[in-house]
């Protein structure tokens, strides 16, 4: 009885939270077994539990980091807004004095490209930094991209980039933010062609039904993400872009977060890369809140 009193023993002072205790003596016995079967099923719970404070860990420096991104961007809008509305109205006085001069007319057009280029760095961290709170409510997903794909066709480059919608009809509405779901569909369509150009290349969205969710692909037939940049892809400030501020990935991966969503991609062998947007359906998503 008394090697099943010490493994009893061991088992309460794990139940305590020293997961530290040890029951295996060797024993060849069932005992020996059990013990060593208790002994395994502690370590692989400290190393959860050591995963899991790292996880909460980064957590937390990631909200000091925001936090302090806040502070900071409020700071730049008050400092920079009013300084760069007067460049802009200046230059667009500029230009139509100067619209006889191509040589100084384009030299102004590129001044007033990277005014309106900080302005939209400005704001995009505006809008990281302190989110507008998200009004949900039951939203159709096939005509938030609708809206969303009419608009990247009127920027298509010279016909570059054919635009495909496998959009599949009567695919139940989600709880969302149109506006922020929009949002979130505009960035990474637009990152997507980007990536393609100037080769040029096919741009396919489909909306599919899941269980308790609707799942969006977002495909495009570029080169793909390097794998030694995969990592960092929704991380802020991340860009390969000469003119990105590597905002809008981090800013969508935000957005799904908080409508209970999930983003994520793959980079098929063949090439390209494939988002997948996965969104509640809202019968789903008010079971799970009255739960």
């Amino acid at each position: 009885v008394t090697p099943l009193q010490r493994l009893v023993t061991a088992m309460k002072r794990a139940e305590a939270g020293e997961l530290t205790v040890r029951a295996d003596e060797g024993r060849p016995d069932e005992l020996g077994v059990a013990a060593r079967g208790f002994d395994a099923m502690l370590t692989a719970l400290r190393r959860s539990q050591a995963e899991l404070e790292a996880f909460y860990r980064e957590r937390m420096v990631r909200a000091d980091r925001f936090a302090a991104v806040g502070e900071i961007a409020t700071g730049l809008a008050h400092e920079i807004k009013n300084p760069l509305a007067g460049l802009s109205g200046a230059l667009e006085l500029l230009a139509e004095d100067l619209a006889g001069n191509p040589r100084l007319a384009e030299v102004i057009g590129e001044m007033r490209h990277q005014v309106e280029r900080l302005t939209h760095t400005m704001e995009s961290l505006l809008s990281f930094a302190r989110p507008p709170k998200a009004h949900l409510r039951s939203t159709d997903v096939n005509a938030t991209l609708e809206k969303v794909l009419f608009l990247i066709r009127q920027q298509g480059r010279n016909g570059a980039i054919t635009v495909n919608a496998d959009l599949e009809p009567g695919v139940p509405a989600v709880l969302a933010d149109p506006s922020q779901l929009e949002q979130v569909f505009l960035n990474v369509c637009l990152n997507a062609c980007q990536a393609m150009l100037p080769a040029g290349g096919s741009l396919t969205v489909r909306t599919r039904p899941g269980e308790g969710n609707v799942a969006v692909e977002i495909a495009d037939t570029g080169p793909g993400i390097p794998p030694d940049l995969r990592a960092s892809v929704f991380k802020p400030f991340f860009t390969t872009k000469r003119e990105g501020n590597g905002l809008g990935l981090a800013i969508s991966a935000r957005i799904v977060a908080e409508h209970g969503g999930h983003i994520g991609y793959r980079c098929p062998p063949e090439g390209g890369t494939i988002f997948t947007i996965t969104l509640q359906q809202v019968r789903a998503a008010r079971a799970e809140n009255a739960a």
